[in-house]
């Protein structure tokens, strides 16, 4: 183990004027990653960046960036540090919330340094217990192989890659000792309250005893998952793309019709990791044109001919009691503008409907029971065409009325849903846009 540019060569990965940054803890197989990839690049000085961040989970944590800051400035490497401020750690949850403020931190390099590559220190060992984790939290194929070794980083220009999971714990010591780098070590690693320690302490040796060639399984595990996620994922982008719509993400049924229920299943499985960066796990889906699930705070709602999916937190289910607008003037409904003009306007139009010259309006959730005026002069409830265009009940009070504003109350429009039915001569038209 000299360098990594085998693994760059390999995967078809040009490492020549590329930017790196390097998340890098202070630990073993950090130090290791680090001096590996100063032997792998060209010009270390430029085209490495080295990320720390401080935790201050641990009294002696200040020992980490000591130890990073001595290689960085023997080596002339640029070195960017921060500390996770005590009072915004949370008092549980502590181990997921870390994460997430050190990779938001890292993502913040990369925007900011126009990185192209961010190289994390995971190992074999630490595949084989991140898979063993999630078969025994949830069993879901897909987040069992979630330590990929080339992705992308989030939303950002940059590919996250892993290049030590061929590689086990004893192989990096084994540099280190050798090469002489110094490093600390985690002493949290070596106690027995997580899971992920009791399997690294007794579970996985006694793998390793049965199988030698337990990392060079789990690579070829997750080889296989990811060739089976790519074909999934290729049938899955042939599919129309969702639409968003009432602060939910939503689409056709019938652009479906050629997956059973399962393949269905599977889709909005990849549609919430897609949208929410989240993953989630569905009840098989039934063969009924109504149904309603929540997993995880995400929920799917199959009705009639659509589906809807949203995080349930960020969905308001409240009613909007109607509130007077004036035509031409912009008004703001749930959190969204929109405009009510006369006149062609460069927005995006989302309705029109016909009514008298002059019309005072007013706008809101539809009121419960209202009945909706048809061409022939005869009502019909407003549930029922909301039914016909596929909107479900927790819903309808995301789609606004437009009414008149005098004591009838007339309904002139609903967003995606009515325009009034009944016309004369007089009438002038209305249009509706978003903005």
């Amino acid at each position: 183990m000299k360098n990594l540019q085998e693994f760059f060569t390999k995967n078809h990965l040009p490492l020549e004027d590329k930017k790196i940054l390097l998340a890098v803890s202070g630990g073993p197989d950090s130090m290791a990653l680090l001096d590996l990839m100063r032997q792998s690049v060209k010009d270390p000085t430029t085209q490495l960046c080295v990320g720390h961040l401080d935790h201050q989970l641990r009294s002696d944590s200040y020992q980490e960036s000591k130890v990073i800051s001595q290689y960085c400035n023997y080596y002339n490497l640029q070195l960017i540090e921060k500390k996770w401020p005590k009072p915004e750690q949370p008092t549980s949850g502590i181990e997921a919330a870390a994460r997430n403020y050190r990779y938001s931190f890292l993502r913040q390099i990369v925007l900011e340094k126009e990185i192209d590559y961010l190289l994390t220190a995971h190992h074999g060992d630490d595949l084989i217990e991140n898979i063993l984790l999630k078969l025994i939290r949830s069993g879901n194929v897909q987040e069992m192989n979630s330590l990929v070794q080339i992705g992308n980083f989030e939303d950002t220009q940059a590919y996250l890659l892993r290049p030590l999971l061929q590689y086990s714990k004893t192989d990096l010591l084994r540099y280190v000792n050798e090469h002489h780098l110094t490093y600390v070590q985690d002493k949290t690693n070596f106690e027995d309250n997580t899971l992920r320690n009791r399997l690294r302490h007794h579970v996985v040796p006694l793998l390793k005893s049965e199988n030698q060639n337990l990392i060079e399984n789990a690579n070829r595990f997750q080889t296989s998952e990811a060739q089976l996620a790519k074909s999934q994922i290729t049938l899955f982008e042939t599919f129309p793309s969702p639409q968003r719509k009432y602060s939910t993400w939503t689409g056709r049924l019938s652009d479906l019709h050629s997956l059973n229920l399962t393949q269905k299943r599977l889709y909005f499985e990849w549609l919430v990791l897609q949208k929410f960066h989240q993953h989630v796990h569905f009840d098989e889906l039934e063969d009924k044109p109504n149904i309603h699930q929540k997993k995880a705070g995400i929920v799917l709602i199959l009705y009639q001919d659509r589906y809807y999916i949203y995080r349930a937190k960020e969905y308001d289910a409240n009613y909007v009691t109607p509130f007077k607008v004036s035509l031409e003037k912009i008004f703001t409904f749930k959190r969204k503008k929109y405009i009510i003009s006369r006149q062609n306007l460069p927005f995006i139009k989302i309705g029109d409907f016909y009514g008298k010259e002059n019309l005072t309006l007013k706008v809101g959730s539809l009121p419960l029971g209202q009945k909706l005026l048809l061409a022939n002069g005869s009502q019909t409830k407003a549930k029922k065409k909301f039914a016909e265009s596929g909107i479900p009940n927790v819903l309808r009070s995301s789609c606004f009325a437009i009414m008149a504003g005098d004591e009838s109350n007339e309904v002139q429009y609903i967003m995606d849903v009515y325009s009034k039915q009944t016309y004369d001569p007089s009438f002038v038209k209305y249009m509706v846009y978003e903005i």
